[in-house]
């Protein structure tokens, strides 16, 4: 489901689609977050006015997370963990 082959991925199966009539599958985690919110949070309780200062802020803390997650890996672990032991 997921182009790249991991997870998470959601499967909205109340969203069939003519592509996808299984239901509508979305990949990567701030995609489903903001997927999540933009669908089914019609009062607003789990997000932000839009265009507010705390939506950006909740923006800059969701790419900031994905981007550090993504990034931190078991090779930068084991080259950080080897270093130390290594001094």
């Amino acid at each position: 489901m997921n182009p790249n082959g991991r997870i998470p991925v959601l499967v909205d199966r109340s969203h069939p689609t003519a592509a996808q009539p299984n239901g509508f599958p979305v990949f990567e985690s701030a995609a489903i977050l903001l997927y999540l919110v933009q669908k089914y949070d019609k009062e607003g309780k789990f997000t932000f006015e839009s265009g507010s200062d705390e939506e950006s802020q909740m923006m800059q803390w969701i790419f900031f997370a994905v981007r550090f997650c993504s990034s931190f890996d078991w090779a930068c672990l084991l080259t950080i963990v080897r270093t130390s032991m290594e001094e």
